[in-house]
């Protein structure tokens, strides 16, 4: 018998009398959710008479009833470890929605208290799809939060000050008038690593100030699930600490700056928190590549935000999803949100364990952190270069990174309203528009999409090694619409290019993520970021052919393949320079390169117009779907077979211009006005 597709026993009888018993028996050797539609066949079974056992039904359900629970239980908790898991979170302590605050017995469960720390608690936003686990933080004891001093009098040296003992603060060389900076650190991290050496030296060579880090090394480390909810005190007592100073030097808060990486950029957030509690507002926060377990997609009030301080940038660079490695936001959550190459993923970062070995001064364990979250630390690398770098690590807003890449978010104004500084002066120069746009931020507005309203995205470009910044000039290829090139048609492949100035060579830069069909008449346009001193005297450019074996459009087998380069010209996106190299319609090979001098007087040509059919057939996916519109071949004017055809075309024309007797006929007024209008 069949029942929902799937076959019974045949000893299985609806009518026998033994049909609990054998239903029973089936169901305890299978344990299947099948047992509840034989519970519906037996039930109507019995509808229709007395033969069917029916006391014996309740003997059948009971059984099936606590097996589907079970299974129901199993899968929940499978599926809530293996999220847990995922996460590193190996120490679980779930707290349901529905324990009220005011209930005596189970405040303690979601609410603990520290004193002049404030109490916390779990509630609804603490727990969410994002957020499934959510404990409370471990006591000040156990954490240890220490703050180590650095001075232009003590460069290497750390005075250590805890906010305990008010002796420690006041004995230190802490000066009142000079800037504070504060420094945190992250997940499985201390106040005593290589990177944090090097920002405190960076910023004292800048100018004199009082350097902080903040070790919270006795909370930092796992589980995760841990160290999340440690931060939140742990943002507290630095707030705390921040207002003993304030109140033994003066210092103000407005004047204060904390620089926190990973899970220290949501830490810093929560200081901002706690002083805006207390009536005072933290100056800045930079968000070093923010955590994003436990963070994305969350309140506000659970992650770093706007209004957390008078001005907050951040930067993302590992903003990719968590399952293929990401472990950074992807979600803009400042006022000013800086993508370096996308944000994704960081040029040389998993190329070799020996070269990360070897760039971490020959250790093994600093080497293999490096190698598995290269794109994670590029964040606090990039803000390092930036303190004292004459490369201004500009980066220009745009809505997403492919149209940055593709040029089509225009050059920076002269006032520099849509560009900004990614970095140490991120807040340097800015205009009444930008102030006006943090206001709009800090209301908290959500536009159709989620993105806070006001939200500012910038984009820029950097290099795969110390230096890393780079500045970025907008590349356009104009492909010749000479008779040789028209007639040998379009091809496909990559340019890549090199810059040569009076002082310094280039490495060589590729155009583009991927090969694309390159039609004659066309123009190309990307954006390349080269580390060029001086203006560029002269380019040289090489085409490389491709094609896709799955792709007959894109294969070149009776002639050689080539494409005829017009001219190249280069803007500088910062100061909008603009450098015109010819190339003079020569035809350029695959694998070869050539040089091309700066000259702005190039022979002009048409303007480009838009691709042809042709050339979106090539540069489609074969995969994809390319078979649905091959038809599109026989009306390209790219290919040469359509090239014979127009001659064709160009003696019947001549024909029907002539009468019978072989005289001209008036084409003023052709006799077929549809035959005419169809040539």
């Amino acid at each position: 018998m069949a029942c929902g597709g799937h076959q019974w026993p045949a000893n299985a009888s609806v009518n026998s009398r033994d049909t609990a018993g054998s239903s029973a028996r089936w169901c305890r050797r299978r344990q299947s959710a099948l047992c509840v539609c034989r519970a519906a066949v037996d039930r109507r079974a019995s509808d229709r008479g007395p033969t069917n056992g029916g006391p014996h039904m309740r003997a059948v359900l009971a059984p099936m009833v606590a097996a589907g629970i079970s299974s129901l239980l199993l899968v929940y908790g499978i599926t809530l470890f293996t999220i847990t898991l995922s996460r590193g979170q190996l120490f679980l302590r779930a707290v349901p929605r529905s324990i009220q605050l005011g209930d005596n017995e189970t405040t303690a469960l979601i609410k603990q208290c520290y004193g002049v720390y404030g109490c916390f608690a779990i509630t609804n936003e603490w727990i969410s799809l994002s957020r499934p686990i959510s404990v409370l933080p471990q006591s000040p004891k156990t954490l240890n939060v220490k703050f180590c001093l650095f001075t232009p009098e003590n460069p290497t040296e750390c005075q250590r000050m805890y906010d305990h003992d008010i002796e420690s603060i006041q004995s230190s060389s802490f000066m009142a008038d000079a800037p504070v900076k504060f420094i945190v650190h992250g997940y499985l991290d201390s106040g005593e690593k290589r990177w944090i050496k090097r920002m405190v030296a960076a910023l004292l060579d800048h100018q004199p100030m009082n350097v902080l880090v903040v070790d919270w090394v006795g909370g930092s480390g796992p589980p995760y699930t841990q160290a999340v909810a440690n931060i939140r005190l742990v943002g507290a007592i630095v707030g705390r600490f921040i207002q003993i100073l304030h109140k033994l030097h003066g210092t103000p808060s407005n004047q204060m700056h904390v620089i926190g990486h990973s899970l220290g950029a949501h830490l810093a957030g929560y200081v901002g928190d706690f002083l805006h509690k207390t009536s005072m507002r933290l100056g800045r926060i930079t968000g070093l590549d923010p955590a994003e377990p436990h963070f994305e997609n969350t309140d506000p009030v659970v992650r770093l935000n706007p209004t957390d301080a008078d001005f907050v940038d951040v930067i993302h660079t590992d903003s990719g999803p968590l399952f293929s490695g990401g472990l950074g936001l992807h979600q803009p959550i400042g006022h000013m949100d800086f993508f370096p190459n996308g944000g994704k993923k960081q040029p040389g970062c998993g190329t070799s364990v020996l070269d990360a070995i070897k760039k971490e001064e020959g250790s093994l364990i600093y080497g293999l952190r490096r190698f598995i979250g290269c794109n994670h630390l590029r964040a606090y690398e990039f803000f390092t270069e930036s303190i004292n770098s004459d490369c201004p690590f500009l980066a220009i807003e745009c809505n997403s990174y492919e149209q940055f890449a593709a040029g089509e978010c225009g050059l920076c104004s002269p006032k520099l309203s849509n560009c900004h500084r990614l970095g140490y002066h991120a807040d340097a120069n800015l205009t009444s528009v930008d102030r006006a746009r943090m206001r709009l931020l800090n209301r908290e507005r959500v536009d159709l999409l989620g993105r806070p309203l006001g939200a500012r995205t910038f984009y820029l470009l950097t290099g795969n090694d110390v230096p890393f910044c780079r500045r970025h000039y907008r590349v356009t290829v104009f492909l010749s619409d000479v008779a040789a090139a028209v007639r040998h048609g379009g091809d496909m492949g990559a340019f890549k290019l090199r810059f040569h100035s009076a002082s310094n060579v280039t490495d060589w830069h590729r155009l583009g993520d991927s090969d694309q069909y390159f039609e004659p008449g066309q123009k190309y346009v990307h954006v390349s970021a080269v580390s060029l001193t001086g203006p560029p005297l002269a380019i040289d450019l090489e085409w490389s052919h491709s094609s896709f074996l799955l792709n007959p459009l894109t294969w070149r087998l009776l002639s050689r393949p080539m494409i005829h380069v017009n001219r190249v010209v280069a803007v500088h996106m910062e100061t909008r320079e603009r450098f015109v190299f010819c190339g003079e319609d020569l035809p350029l090979t695959s694998g070869r390169s050539a040089r091309l001098r700066f000259n702005p007087r190039c022979r002009p040509q048409r303007p480009a117009g838009i691709g042809s059919l042709y050339a979106t057939l090539a540069n489609i996916d074969i995969v994809g779907g390319v078979g649905s519109s091959v038809m599109g071949l026989v009306d390209s004017d790219s290919n040469v077979i359509p090239t014979r055809r127009r001659r064709r075309r160009r003696r019947r024309r001549r024909g029907r211009h002539r009468n019978r007797d072989g005289k001209l006929r008036n084409k003023s007024r052709p006799r077929n006005r549809r035959v005419w209008n169809g040539l």
